[in-house]
């Protein structure tokens, strides 16, 4: 019986050491999660001809603020 009861603190020992390492290597991976669905820009008019759309994007900004909305602009080509 003892060898038994033995067993099952060493099965439920694994399976709960397991859970833990899984969040562990999760964290330090540095997996993040995926950011939201992009957003719909307006375009407005080009400003003059040496310039170039960048659509905005989700950037993180860290574990406090998540991700952020940078707004699509117009850029230089030169």
């Amino acid at each position: 019986m003892r060898k038994y009861a033995l067993i099952w603190g060493l099965l439920v020992l694994v399976v709960i050491a397991s859970g833990c390492a899984e969040t562990i290597v999760y964290k330090r991976a540095g997996a993040l999660p995926p950011p939201p669905p992009l957003r719909e820009e307006i375009i407005i008019a080009q400003p003059f001809p040496a310039t170039r759309w960048v659509s905005g994007h989700w950037a993180w900004r860290g574990r406090r603020r998540g991700y952020v909305w940078v707004p699509g602009h117009w850029r230089n080509v030169y």
